[in-house]
């Protein structure tokens, strides 16, 4: 199903959550994302990585806002286009999942959970 009530549910699925993804290049070297989508429409995306040949490492935060502005779902799958805003511009984001497993843009999350970001927004 698709239209209105999708898009609404899909909005109720997504928010509140983070969705990360943890990547290693070498025992070295990893960096991981997290996308925080918050119920009142806040969006953060975390970035950190880090190198322990050389010790260094960063994080940085971008901050926005989000929206779903199409959604489908099957008896198995779901599928919602997800329009993200900030200081840069707008990006958009396809979130699918199927089971336990989701993917935004075909790759796929290393975890998804409650989003600690959100659960302390006032």
């Amino acid at each position: 199903s698709g239209g209105a009530e999708a898009v609404a549910r899909a909005r109720a699925d997504l928010a509140d959550r983070v969705f990360i993804k943890i990547t290693s290049t070498s025992i070295l070297n990893s960096s991981e994302q997290r996308l925080h989508l918050c119920r009142d429409g806040y969006a953060a995306l975390d970035s950190s990585w880090s190198n322990d040949a050389t010790g260094l490492s960063g994080t940085s935060r971008v901050e926005g806002s989000w929206e779903v502005i199409s959604a489908e779902y099957t008896a198995a799958t779901a599928t919602a286009r997800v329009r993200l805003f900030n200081a840069d511009g707008e990006t958009f984001r396809t979130f699918f999942a199927q089971g336990a497993r989701v993917s935004i843009d075909g790759v796929e999350q290393t975890q998804v959970a409650a989003s600690d970001l959100c659960a302390v927004r006032p």
